[in-house]
């Protein structure tokens, strides 16, 4: 890790190691990316065979230990393991699906940004797409109540995101943040 800061590395990822998130060797590498000041994006599954990224079981069990054992790393969450916990009631076979329809009630990704604030989130891909389109008064509600810690990021080369975003009504001062100012604060220019 110190030869790539030393090569000006600010950040590893995106970890996608077919490993629960509170796997003693995935624990080692945050704590270890921490105290370097690495910040770490993730990819987030289910714990089903075939998948790709760290894996939890509904409810982000796992996740949260991590966030508890690396309270020094910062992580950017990603993937469909992560946002299929913007609802509750999570099946494990949501983990590696692109919910929809309404979301009922707020799910583990809420209570997680709220009582870690190691944990951010990128809106990138279908999974961060979905999680925010699926129901546009809780994407504007999230966002709003995320603004911090949340960063645009996309996986596709068209719009989509950049269009959902800028449906929502929300303030300039929060879409100046989710589009550069919580990634620029995150790694500042040098």
């Amino acid at each position: 890790l110190d030869w790539f800061i030393d090569h000006g590395c600010r950040g590893i990822g995106e970890v996608t190691a077919r490993l629960p998130f509170d796997d003693p060797r995935v624990i080692n590498m945050f704590r270890q990316c921490g105290e370097r000041g690495l910040l770490v994006t993730i990819e987030s599954a289910g714990m089903q065979a075939g998948t790709y990224g760290l894996q939890d079981e509904p409810n982000m069990p796992r996740l949260e230990r991590l966030l508890q054992a690396a309270p020094q790393t910062l992580i950017i969450a990603h993937g469909p393991g992560f946002w299929a916990e913007m609802a509750a009631n999570v099946s494990p076979a949501d983990k590696w699906a692109y919910p929809d329809g309404p979301i009922e009630q707020e799910g583990a990704a809420w209570r997680l940004l709220r009582a870690y604030p190691n944990l951010y989130c990128d809106m990138s891909a279908g999974s961060g797409h979905g999680a925010l389109a699926r129901d546009l008064d809780h994407a504007r509600d999230f966002l709003t109540e995320f603004q911090d810690r949340v960063l645009y990021a996309r996986d596709y080369f068209d719009n989509r995101h950049q269009n959902l975003l800028n449906s929502l009504g929300l303030p300039q001062s929060i879409l100046d943040k989710i589009y550069a100012g919580n990634a620029l604060r995150l790694v500042p220019e040098k």
